[in-house]
């Protein structure tokens, strides 16, 4: 009789890729657990570490010359400091009365998606980015006529820039996204948002920088 060839152990990397797995599921579920227990803060650190990241990306996309300022390491907390206590907390405020404001129209209405993304866009939005710009500036350089000079700079270039970036990205936050995680959802988006204003902020310019416009 044929014999059955042996089967051959699984590979040592097989395993790795299971271990990894399993880590990444029990962080997911841990994240949600504490999205119940500690919603604000949560989001609140999830939106600095995410805002640090940026800006970490952002700085090794752009050239600094010798002793500019501020320092790598102080800009990097200027933004983890403002998706800390501004970003992740507005939006945790923001996403929960947004759905007071349209209550009775489903997000994934139309009606009810138009009426999400007018209020965000238009009302929400411009003010917003006025405290974002003025705020990160102000944060890395201590110098508040610097940051309303720096604001009225690159604010209409920024803002047109948000709203093409954020209206595609808020649609599907809003049509597919359950309420609790959409600060996790913008948090990933803003990644990339993040970079952009780290490079604008940088060259202190009303357009992206060739290397990000072009993503």
């Amino acid at each position: 009789a044929a014999q059955t060839p042996p089967t051959a152990p699984p590979s040592p990397s097989s395993d790795l890729t299971k271990q990894e797995e399993g880590m990444l599921a029990a962080a997911w579920e841990e994240y949600r657990r504490l999205l119940v227990v500690r919603p604000v803060q949560t989001k609140a650190v999830s939106a600095g570490v995410i805002a640090a990241v940026g800006e970490i990306i952002g700085g090794s996309l752009r050239v600094r010359a010798p002793n500019q300022k501020p320092s790598r390491a102080r800009s990097v907390g200027a933004f983890f400091l403002f998706g800390l206590v501004v970003n992740g907390p507005f939006f945790h405020w923001w996403y929960g009365t947004l759905e007071k404001m349209c209550k009775g129209m489903p997000s994934n209405s139309p009606s009810g998606l138009a009426s999400r993304l007018a209020l965000d866009r238009f009302i929400m939005t411009p003010p917003f980015l006025v405290t974002t710009l003025a705020g990160l500036h102000f944060l890395q350089h201590l110098d508040p006529k610097g940051a309303l000079k720096h604001m009225r700079m690159i604010f209409w270039g920024a803002l047109v820039m948000n709203w093409k970036v954020w209206t595609a990205a808020q649609a599907v936050n809003f049509t597919y996204v359950p309420v609790k995680f959409r600060p996790l959802f913008g948090s990933v988006v803003a990644l990339w948002w993040n970079i952009y204003l780290s490079m604008s902020a940088a060259k202190g310019a009303a357009k992206p920088p060739l290397a990000i416009k072009a993503r």
